[in-house]
C-alpha cells in the first residue's frame, strides 16, 4: 500500500507552461521514481513495456477483418486500410482514440479548437468525408447517417486506451457490408482478448490542470474471461500558441465491462457494457457563447452469441442498445438559458452467417436498426420521433484462379418513419478484383457505392431540422497495389474517386439541405518497416482534392497534402517515440480579404509529438510526452479563420504530460 500512498498523495494540482517543470511537478515526479524503486521489485529484463502479451514486438502483419468481415493478414487484405496497433499505443502513450486517430494516413479532424473538450466528435473525417461508421469489435456504434450525427454514441469507448488492442481504419466506401453512413470509411475499434490475469493503473497530470486516472483489470477463469475498466478525465482552462487563453472546464469519466463465456469450443456468449458522463463548459469569444452546466450521458450494452457450426459454417447473433443525453444552458444577462437539449435511443441487431471454404468465403446476414427521437421536434415542419432500417447483405470472395481473386457484394435497405413519408428503398452493390502478380505484389481495383440515411439530429433538430431531407448516395471508385518487401517492410497504394449523386449538408442559413454537386479523389499512401530489432517507422502520405456544396465547415482548410510520421524506439528498459503529420497545402485556396488577414498558419507546418518512459520494474514504468513539440499555431475548425487571437479556433500550445503505470 505503500507506493499508492506516495502516489495519491503525490497527486496534487501543478501546471506546467511549455516544456518546462516547476518544482511541484519535479518533486512529483521524484516521489514517484522512488516510490517505483523501492516498493516493487527490480526490473530484471524481459519484455519492453510496449511489448505484446505474447513477447512480440511491432508486427507488420497484423491480422485484420474489418475489410471483409474475415481474418486476413493485412498484405493480403486487397484493400485501403492501416492498422494502429497496441505496441504504437504503449509507446506513444495516446491517451484517447482521437490522438491515436490523427496519425493514420486520409484521417482529419474538424475540431474547435483548443477547448473542444472531447464533447462531440462528429468532425472526424476519412478522404474527405464526415459520413463514416464506427465500429466496436465489429458491432455498429453509429446510428442510420454514422459519425456525423452520434458521435456521443462511441464516447465511452474513446477514454481507456487500456482497454484497446489495435484500431482498423477502412477508407472508401462500404455500404454493402456496414450499411448506411459508410461513405467515408469504417473505424474499428477492437478491445482486448484477455490472456492472462492483470490490472493496469495509469496516473498522468499535466499542462491545463489536466489530470488522466485509468484502471483496467482482465483476467481468465475457467470458461469466463472479463475486461473492466474505469476512467476519470480531468481538463481546465487551455492556453494556444498565442497567449490567448480559452476559458473552460471538463470532467468526464467512463467505465465499462466486457465479459466472455465458453459454453464449449463451439458456442461462445459475451456482454459488454460502456457508460460515460462528462460536465463541462466554455466560453467562444468569436461567438460571445458563454455554456455552463453542460452535460452529456451515454452508456451501451451490446450482447453476441457465437456458434461454430463445422469447420466451414459460423454464425453471429448481435443485439445493442444505445442511449445518449446532452444538456446545455448560454449564460446571458446574468441568467441561465437553454441552449440544446437532446436524448436518443438506438437499438440494433444483426445476425451474420458465415461460410469459408479453400476458394470460397461468403458472409451473408441481416441487420435491422432503430433510433428514437426522444426529446426535439423540428420548428421547421412535422417531424418524425422514430426511424427503422431493415437490411439484408451478401459478400461472396472466390478464388477463380490461384493469383485471381473476385469480390463482390449486394445490400439491400428498407427504411421506415413514424410519420409515414417513406424513403424509397436501395439497393448498394460492390465488386472488386484482385491479382496477385507476384508473392510479393498485389494489385486490385473495384467498386463499392454508398448510402446515408438522414440522421435523426438532421430530421428533428429544432434549429437545424429538416424532415424532408432524402438520403444520399453514390459511389467510390479505387485502384491499389500493395508490395511486402520482406517480412519487416510493407508499402501500399491506393488510389480513390468518389461521385456522389446526392448529398446531405448545411446551408449556412438555418438547415439542412440535399446537393448533388460532391466530387473527390486523391490518393492514401503508407509504408511500414521493422528496421532491426530497436526500431519502427512508419510513414503515410495523403493527397486529396473535394468540391462538396453544403460541407462549408472545411472550406479553405482540408488538406490537400498530409504526411503523417511515427518513429518508434526500444532498447532495454527505455521506448520512446515521435509522431505528427504535416500539414502541405489547402484544397481551397484563400483569395480577396481573407488571404490578406493576418495572424493564420501557413499552408505548410509540422505538429509532432514526442514520448519517453522508462521501466523501472517489472510492475512499474514512468512515462513523459510532450503534445505539439515545436509549438505550432495550427486549426482545424475554419468557422471563423481571420482575426486576431481568440476568434481563431487554435489548437492547445506546446504541453507536458508526466505519468505512471503500474502492472500487477
Amino acid at each position: 500500500m505503500g507506493v499508492f500512498y506516495w502516489i495519491f498523495e503525490s497527486w496534487g494540482d501543478f501546471l506546467i507552461g511549455g516544456i518546462c517543470m516547476n518544482k511541484q511537478a519535479i518533486r512529483i515526479l521524484v516521489r514517484l521514481s522512488l516510490a517505483g524503486v523501492f516498493s516493487i521489485p527490480a526490473w530484471a529484463g524481459g519484455i519492453p513495456g510496449v511489448q505484446a502479451e505474447d513477447g512480440t514486438a511491432y508486427s507488420l502483419e497484423p491480422v485484420v477483418v474489418t475489410a471483409t468481415k474475415t481474418p486476413k493478414k493485412l498484405a493480403q487484405a486487397d484493400a485501403d486500410i492501416s492498422v494502429v496497433t497496441r505496441a504504437e499505443i504503449e509507446t506513444m502513450h495516446i491517451q484517447n482514440v482521437e490522438e491515436a486517430l490523427r496519425m493514420v494516413p486520409g484521417v482529419q479532424f474538424l475540431n474547435y479548437g483548443a477547448t473542444n473538450l472531447d464533447a462531440n466528435l462528429n468532425g472526424i473525417r476519412i478522404n474527405g468525408s464526415n459520413d463514416i461508421v464506427i465500429l466496436v469489435d465489429g458491432v455498429r456504434m453509429t446510428d442510420f447517417q454514422g459519425a456525423r450525427s452520434s458521435g456521443y454514441m462511441y464516447a465511452p469507448m474513446l477514454k481507456n486506451m487500456d482497454n484497446i488492442e489495435r484500431i482498423e481504419v477502412l477508407r472508401g466506401a462500404s455500404a454493402t457490408m456496414y450499411g448506411s453512413g459508410a461513405k467515408g470509411g469504417v473505424i474499428n475499434i477492437i478491445t482486448r482478448n484477455p490472456s492472462k490475469t492483470q490490472t493496469t493503473i495509469d496516473m498522468s497530470e499535466g499542462a491545463f490542470h489536466k489530470e488522466n486516472y485509468q484502471l483496467n483489470t482482465q483476467g481468465k477463469a475457467d470458461k469466463l474471461t472479463y475486461n473492466a475498466y474505469y476512467s476519470k478525465n480531468i481538463q481546465g482552462n487551455v492556453k494556444d500558441p498565442t497567449g490567448y487563453v480559452w476559458p473552460g472546464h471538463s470532467n468526464s469519466k467512463a467505465q465499462g465491462v466486457k465479459l466472455a463465456y465458453d459454453f464449449n469450443a463451439k458456442s461462445q456468449l459475451m456482454f459488454n457494457y460502456n457508460n460515460i458522463k462528462n460536465d463541462f463548459s466554455n466560453y467562444d469569444m468569436y461567438y460571445k457563447e458563454d455554456v455552463r452546466d453542460a452535460k452529456y450521458y451515454a452508456n451501451d450494452m451490446t450482447l453476441q452469441h457465437r456458434y461454430i457450426f463445422s469447420d466451414k459454417w459460423q454464425n453471429t447473433m448481435t443485439y445493442r442498445r444505445n442511449r445518449v443525453y446532452s444538456v446545455g444552458y448560454l449564460y446571458y444577462n446574468k441568467r441561465l438559458t437553454p441552449f440544446w437539449n437532446s436524448r436518443f435511443r438506438y437499438h440494433f441487431f444483426s445476425d451474420q452467417l458465415t461460410y469459408q471454404s479453400g476458394r470460397h468465403t461468403v458472409v451473408m446476414g441481416v441487420d435491422y436498426s432503430k433510433a428514437n427521437d426522444l426529446k426535439a421536434r423540428s420548428k421547421w415542419d412535422d417531424s418524425p420521433t422514430w426511424m427503422s432500417n431493415t437490411s439484408s447483405y451478401i459478400q461472396e470472395s472466390w478464388k477463380i484462379l490461384p493469383k485471381i481473386t473476385l469480390e463482390g457484394g449486394l445490400r439491400y435497405d428498407k427504411p421506415k418513419r413514424a410519420d409515414h413519408a417513406n424513403f424509397d428503398s436501395h439497393t448498394s452493390k460492390s465488386y472488386k478484383l484482385s491479382y496477385a502478380a507476384t508473392a510479393k505484389d498485389t494489385v486490385y481495383m473495384g467498386r463499392s457505392d454508398f448510402y446515408i440515411l438522414p440522421g435523426l439530429f438532421e430530421l428533428t433538430d429544432p434549429d437545424y431540422g429538416n424532415s424532408k431531407l432524402l438520403p444520399a448516395y453514390g459511389r467510390t471508385s479505387s485502384i491499389g497495389y500493395t508490395r511486402s518487401f520482406s517480412d519487416r517492410n510493407l508499402f501500399t497504394l491506393n488510389w480513390f474517386y468518389t461521385k456522389a449523386n446526392r448529398t446531405i449538408g448545411y446551408d449556412g442559413e438555418g438547415r439542412y439541405q440535399n446537393y448533388t454537386n460532391d466530387v473527390a479523389r486523391g490518393w492514401n499512401a503508407q509504408w511500414n518497416s521493422t528496421l532491426d530489432s530497436h526500431w519502427q517507422l512508419n510513414l503515410g502520405w495523403a493527397h486529396l482534392y473535394q468540391k462538396a456544396d453544403g460541407d462549408n465547415f472545411s472550406k479553405g482548410y482540408q488538406p490537400k497534402d498530409l504526411a503523417t510520421v511515427g518513429i518508434y524506439y526500444h532498447q532495454g528498459r527505455w521506448d520512446a517515440g515521435l509522431d505528427g503529420f504535416y500539414f502541405i497545402r489547402r484544397t481551397v485556396k484563400l483569395t480577396g480579404w481573407q488571404a490578406n488577414k493576418k495572424g493564420w498558419p501557413s499552408d505548410k507546418y509540422g505538429v509532432f509529438n514526442f514520448s519517453v518512459s522508462y521501466q523501472m520494474s517489472d510492475h512499474v514504468t514512468m512515462y513523459a510526452k510532450v503534445s505539439n513539440l515545436f509549438n505550432k499555431l495550427w486549426c482545424e475548425q475554419t468557422q471563423a479563420l481571420w482575426g486576431k487571437p481568440g476568434q481563431y479556433y487554435a489548437q492547445p500550445e506546446r504541453t507536458l504530460l508526466i505519468g505512471t503505470q503500474i502492472k500487477f
